[in-house]
């Protein structure tokens, strides 16, 4: 399966981040994917998301056009979530 660009990791600290995400992922013009390990979640996933080992940074994909992956990268940075961006 392809999982898209490796945009970089997202450390969900706590439980509303973890609980926002999967609202900003359905607003998403593509398909956004949490990797960790061997597991790898769709974003829109609540149950998912939570099925992660999220003490550690989880790896950042998504499948979409440029301009999305921006206002993405934007709207994370913008509500607080600890990003590193590798793209």
């Amino acid at each position: 399966m392809d999982y898209g660009r490796r945009l970089g990791t997202l450390l969900l600290s706590t439980i509303a981040e973890v609980r926002r995400l999967p609202d900003i992922a359905m607003g998403f013009n593509g398909n956004i994917f949490l990797k960790h390990k061997h597991s790898v979640i769709d974003a829109t996933s609540l149950m998912g998301i939570f099925s992660l080992d999220l003490s550690e940074p989880v790896g950042l994909y998504a499948i979409a056009d440029d301009d999305e992956i921006n206002k993405l990268l934007t709207q994370l940075t913008k509500e607080g979530y600890n990003l590193e961006v590798t793209i």
